[in-house]
């Protein structure tokens, strides 16, 4: 879980959780808290799509959609090129906003702090890697996607857990990487919803969390200068 319960800071002061919630939630319409609270119960962040090599912002935006809009909480980029992101677009459905983006300088320091969290790290490969069906998703589990002409590197194969690949049935190769990734978080959502009722599994407190953090958001003014310290504060 990406968010510390008790240390938030926006424009310079410092908020808890339910400070946060008491600021905003007033801020934003029933209807809105309905969704919220529907989104936040049916978020987690045991899956990760970590995109290697993808240099095109499109694709990446692709890709955070999907992976939002099937309740996941967090997608990486590997990059050593920084990457600029808006709050929306037709692109990413404003999708950006609700997720968590991480980015890291290489390969192997992607690898090795995912794997210190906990999770299982899979590549995208055909040798070697076994079916979407081989694995059991409740695992957390960080899948590792290249892009559509180089795939992998090999350095995250050499360091990854294993190898995962989409059956397919036609005479297509190759799948574009935010259709890749779309298919094989769908059914990673979809194997864990069969084993644990569920896909979205927060504590209680991280839920809180998340809620407060995401009240934060949909409140249109939550960047200009000065409102949340004026908000907070009274």
């Amino acid at each position: 879980f990406p968010y510390l319960h008790d240390s938030f800071c926006f424009d310079g002061k410092e908020c808890t959780t339910e400070g946060l919630t008491r600021a905003f939630e007033p801020q934003v319409s029933e209807e809105r808290i309905a969704r919220l609270d529907a989104v936040v119960q049916q978020r987690s962040f045991d899956l990760m799509p970590i995109l290697e090599g993808v240099y095109d912002i499109g694709n990446v935006l692709a890709v955070c959609r999907s992976t939002e809009a099937l309740g996941i909480g967090s997608l990486g980029v590997i990059s050593d090129a920084g990457l600029a992101f808006k709050q929306s677009g037709r692109t990413s459905g404003g999708a950006v906003k609700w997720t968590n983006l991480e980015q890291w300088r290489s390969t192997e320091e992607a690898i090795r702090e995912v794997k210190a969290r906990g999770y299982r790290v899979l590549t995208t490969v055909f040798e070697g890697g076994h079916p979407l069906e081989h694995y059991d998703w409740t695992v957390p589990t960080a899948v590792i996607l290249g892009n559509e002409r180089d795939g992998v590197s090999d350095e995250a194969k050499r360091l990854a857990d294993g190898g995962v690949y989409i059956s397919m049935n036609g005479f297509t190769e190759s799948l574009n990487v935010s259709v890749a990734s779309s298919m094989i978080m769908h059914h990673a959502v979809q194997d864990r919803t069969r084993r644990l009722g569920s896909h979205g599994n927060l504590s209680e407190r991280e839920k809180e969390t998340l809620r407060a953090v995401y009240l934060a958001r949909l409140v249109p003014r939550y960047q200009k200068h000065g409102y949340l310290r004026q908000l907070l504060e009274r």
